[in-house]
């Protein structure tokens, strides 16, 4: 049923508004519904910040040193007041672009006092004027961050809205269908979603996805000169923490989930040193998306695997170790459930000398120059 809002003038409901609803808690327990929530609608401004995220994927707030009202004003609706027009105006002069770059169209400003003030003044609206203007400086800034074309910035098909539409896709947990999509009032591509993606999309920024990454490695992954780097007793009959705060594979981690997610990862990586000489075996904690079970993640991935020919997946829920892997090029992986249904865990195994070295090596070196991959690796 439809919620009903009622405006009361004295002893007179002067009007009545119905309202489509739906309240989760933060582990998508439903809490309130008005049973609409497979209902579409277009959700114009209340998704601002999930447009802004491209923005900030780029770096753009880092290159041109742009403070957290500017990040405020890129994520909201503002009121075109004076304190907003100086945040927009000294934002414009950072990343060197004219008021006539904006193509969010002009009107009053929605504060009736800046209104007035401004129509006294003889002055005109501009585009800082638009309650979106914020959101489009994001959307430029990107575009420069990113090195992209800037003057068809809003076109449905510039590769920065392609970037929004990933960022949307990824929280709301849905597709966009092409028959869904239409023109915002400030000219960006708008989109539509079910009350209960949006819901998600919300549960989704705000709820903390760590991955821990807890790697074992064999003493050699410490590579030359291993009694100068670890200086502790007992090196080959001990385990050991290393690279805790910097370690030289991380900026490859951040490269991989930068290919597959329109937002930043959160991620723990501890590796280990470990009394054997060579193999690694990686545990990876991760936390589940709503709705996504583990069966359904092991057979995508296998399915994303089928031809790789070193990637082997092993049956589900199996126990890993590095025995079936030393001396070879292959990597095989196994998924795992665990007593909290919310998380899954995702058992890794090399050998580091190998696959995670020489191995690897030669691979790359076969697909660069057009040989059968597994040449000279088995």
């Amino acid at each position: 049923m439809l919620f009903k809002a009622f405006v009361q003038r004295g002893e007179l409901t002067e009007s009545i508004h119905t309202a489509k609803c739906l309240v989760k808690n933060s582990n998508f327990k439903t809490i309130l519904s008005s049973g609409h929530c497979r209902d579409l609608v277009y959700p114009r401004s209340a998704i601002k910040i999930f447009q802004a995220l491209p923005f900030i994927n780029s770096g753009a707030h880092e290159k041109y040193f742009l403070n957290e009202k500017i990040l405020a004003i890129a994520c909201s609706s503002h009121c075109g007041e004076p304190n907003h027009l100086n945040i927009l105006k000294d934002w414009l002069k950072k990343i060197n672009l004219s008021i006539k770059n904006l193509k969010c169209g002009i009107h009053n400003p929605i504060n009736n006092e800046a209104t007035n003030n401004l129509l006294l003044s003889g002055q005109k609206p501009v585009q800082l004027h638009n309650n979106c203007s914020g959101k489009h400086l994001a959307m430029l800034s990107g575009c420069l961050a990113n090195k992209m074309e800037y003057d068809n910035y809003v076109d449905y098909d510039h590769p920065y809205q392609k970037l929004i539409r990933n960022s949307l896709e990824y929280f709301t947990e849905s597709s966009i269908k092409q028959k869904y999509i239409g023109i915002d009032g400030c000219n960006a591509p708008q989109y539509a979603f079910s009350i209960d993606n949006l819901t998600n999309a919300i549960i989704n920024l705000i709820k903390k996805k760590n991955i821990i990454i807890d790697s074992k490695s064999g003493y050699s992954g410490a590579g030359k000169n291993l009694k100068e780097k670890f200086t502790h007793k007992n090196l080959y009959s001990s385990i050991h923490t290393y690279g805790i705060h910097k370690h030289r594979h991380t900026s490859e981690i951040d490269q991989e989930f930068s290919k597959i997610s329109s937002s930043k990862v959160d991620y723990i990586f501890v590796p280990h040193l470990i009394p054997t000489f060579r193999g690694m075996l990686s545990t990876i904690y991760v936390e589940k998306t709503n709705g996504v079970t583990t069966k359904k993640i092991y057979n995508e991935l296998k399915k994303y695997h089928k031809k790789n020919y070193f990637i082997k997946i092993a049956p589900l829920n199996k126990n890993l170790g590095t025995e079936n892997v030393l001396n070879t090029n292959f990597c095989e992986i196994s998924i795992c459930s665990l007593k909290d249904k919310n998380k899954l865990l995702i058992l890794s195994a090399i050998d580091n000398l190998v696959k995670g070295a020489a191995g690897q090596a030669v691979q790359n070196m076969n697909v660069i120059f057009g040989y059968k991959e597994n040449l000279g690796l088995l």
